[in-house]
């Protein structure tokens, strides 16, 4: 996702808010239980939809309304097909200050409909319109659900996203998947489809993404973004919480910018990806990457570019399995990444203080080896300056098992005060 995109989506939001939706129960079902949701064909004109051909059916409206009104809505299995733009860049949209709890039932399938291809916009786009901080509290659940984009053709530079979230504290996605189409495997897609981002997160705090799963975004499966204020807020940072992600065939797997702050991404796998794990600047900003970025006990292969990317205080890098990266993966021949100085590492710490990358994993396990222009040109772990020319030190490099690299470790010059073997010298 890019600046102009996500300024895009922001500023259309504010559309929805003039809406003035409410949702209206076709019929409350008796005897009820008390905070039991309500089924998304309660509302007005969702028996209608039930029996309709997918091929013609559009619930966009349904959900809008249903969503406004507050309430707990469940998503019985089934297909719900979304087609239309209710505003410039959302099918539903919506700022509130109202609870949201959506719970999807297995077979739960959201689907971006062709009709959106070629717009940069999202399926879902909802806002809290009381922004969040440390102390708020707005209710925000999203259980379940499978976004299904291959419907979508090429749209240029930007895509679909599939959920835009803005400004909620502790809000929690739990158990939901998606697949973004596929393509043929050329040097800037990884295969992917025309599906931009499964889940983005904007200026809030505390989430808690648990079991994300899916292929084929050519954005990223996960992204993480803040307001580049960094921790100012409250001092500690948003502390995203991410577990169970599993991403294949896509541009990244996690994505953190604008000075995210506090990210624990744990339990992972990422395979067939441009990249892996990775701080981004945006905005024309060189050095407001998402920081302090824990990434813990995962599994990343066959990654074309840079596996783990991370900046700032006290990062740490653990218990990662990481096997062959740094090739493109249109034909495993062509090596990404030669430009001297910024060379592929399977972890690279940029700008860190007080970081540690300890029992790793590291190997060029099939892509060449020690003798193979890949091996030459890429290293175990680097730690670089970052684009301030801030130097990263007080690391700890420990534990860590790195093969078929000719340097196993890189060091930038200016970033020798590190815990470091004597025997790795800087470059």
């Amino acid at each position: 996702m890019s600046l102009d995109r996500r300024q895009f989506l922001t500023r259309g939001l504010a559309l929805g808010a003039a809406c003035g939706l409410s949702g209206r129960l076709a019929s409350p079902a008796i005897g009820r239980p008390a905070n039991a949701p309500y089924s998304i064909f309660d509302f007005a004109g969702g028996q209608a939809l039930a029996g309709k051909n997918e091929e013609t059916s559009d619930f966009t409206t349904l959900i809008k309304e249903a969503v406004a009104q507050g309430s707990p809505i469940s998503f019985p299995s089934g297909r719900y097909p979304l087609r239309t733009l209710t505003t410039k860049n959302r099918c539903v949209s919506l700022i509130s200050d109202a609870p949201i709890d959506i719970v999807c039932e297995s077979g739960a399938t959201f689907i971006a409909g062709q009709e959106l291809s070629g717009n940069n916009a999202a399926l879902l786009g909802l806002q809290n319109s009381n922004p969040a901080t440390p102390g708020t509290k707005t209710t925000f659940r999203f259980k379940g659900g499978h976004f299904d984009g291959s419907q979508l053709t090429n749209s240029g530079s930007f895509g679909i996203g599939m959920l835009d979230i803005f400004q909620y504290a502790d809000p929690v996605f739990e158990n939901i998947s998606g697949y973004g189409g596929t393509s043929d495997f050329t040097a800037g897609r990884a295969g992917a489809g025309w599906a931009d981002t499964l889940l983005t997160t904007h200026n809030c705090f505390r989430e808690r993404v648990t079991n994300l799963k899916g292929k084929g975004f050519f954005d990223t499966l996960l992204y993480l973004s803040g307001d580049n204020r960094g921790d100012q807020l409250d001092g500690i940072g948003e502390q995203a919480l991410v577990s169970g992600l599993e991403a294949a065939r896509c541009g990244n797997g996690v994505v953190m910018k604008r000075d995210h702050v506090g990210q624990v991404i744990q339990n992972f796998t990422i395979t067939d990806c441009l990249n892996g794990v990775i701080g981004s600047s945006a905005d024309g900003r060189p050095a407001n990457q998402g920081k302090r970025t824990h990434v813990q006990n995962g599994t990343l292969r066959r990654i074309q570019g840079r596996p783990v990317v991370i900046f700032g205080t006290d990062v740490l890098a653990e218990n990662l399995t990481i096997e062959d990266f740094g090739l493109q993966l249109a034909d495993l021949n062509s090596v990404t990444g030669t430009r001297r100085g910024n060379e592929v590492a399977g972890i690279d710490f940029r700008g860190a203080k007080n970081g540690q990358a300890i029992n790793n994993a590291i190997s060029l396990k099939k892509w060449f080896g020690m003798d193979g222009p890949s091996a030459r040109q890429r290293y175990g772990i680097a730690l670089r300056k970052d684009a301030n020319h801030e130097p990263t030190q007080g690391c700890t490099i420990s534990n860590n098992r790195i093969s078929g690299f000719a340097t196993p470790v890189f060091v930038e010059k200016g970033c020798e005060d590190n815990r470091i073997p004597s025997t790795i010298m800087p470059r």
